[in-house]
């Protein structure tokens, strides 16, 4: 199922926050469970268009938001099913995570002809990955600040060389946890030991500048 989005819907950018023109009824589907999709449906149900709004995977949070509708579904797969069956009109990317998941929520959208407010895969990787930021600023000849991509602890007590003060930065998504500034080596240890042996954020690289 294609949607009927054009010409009833447009976004645009008001000191960042999304505002919605809706000229007939919309659906919208907002990904995410945090804060800031409890915000944006809120927002959402309290505008004059009224536009019907769903959220996945939501929160009892946001459910209990008059108006946010249920989705049934379990992953990136079923949830794109039920866009398409519900007649989806326009799904907006809270949550950063489901945008680099598999082929990239945005990705999916598109290939099923719905319209997606968030970057796709390949560019989202900006955010997702500070490795994957930090060369490209350094190709693009952005100025930034040196760093050692790392493996595991070894790699990085190498990359640290005993120089303190060091930053220490989770490479994935973190949910805005994944960097310390370590003033010395006890603090560098113990973002290392949760980091990377406990594995406190699940896997993935670690950054040192």
């Amino acid at each position: 199922m294609k949607s009927n989005w054009q010409g009833r819907i447009s976004i645009v950018s008001l000191v960042k926050v999304p505002v919605v023109r809706y000229f007939g009824g919309v659906k919208i589907c907002v990904v995410g469970k945090g804060g800031r999709e409890h915000a944006l449906i809120r927002a959402l149900r309290e505008s004059a268009s009224q536009p019907e709004v769903f959220c996945f995977p939501g929160s009892e949070a946001i459910h209990e938001i008059e108006g946010a509708g249920m989705v049934e579904a379990n992953d990136l797969d079923s949830l794109i099913s039920w866009m398409m069956m519900t007649g989806i009109d326009l799904c907006i990317a809270g949550e950063e995570s489901y945008l680099v998941t598999g082929e990239g929520l945005a990705n999916r959208c598109d290939e099923a002809g719905i319209p997606c407010w968030g970057p796709p895969f390949k560019a989202a990787q900006m955010e997702a990955s500070k490795e994957f930021a930090k060369e490209f600023m350094q190709r693009h000849e952005i100025p930034t600040g040196a760093a050692s991509g790392c493996a595991d602890v070894d790699e990085a007590r190498v990359a640290i060389g005993g120089k303190y003060p060091t930053v220490l930065k989770f490479d994935g998504l973190a949910a805005g946890k994944g960097v310390a500034v370590c003033p010395d080596e006890s603090a560098a240890e113990e973002f290392l030991q949760e980091g990377m042996v406990e594995r406190r954020f699940g896997p993935g690289r670690l950054l040192v500048e």
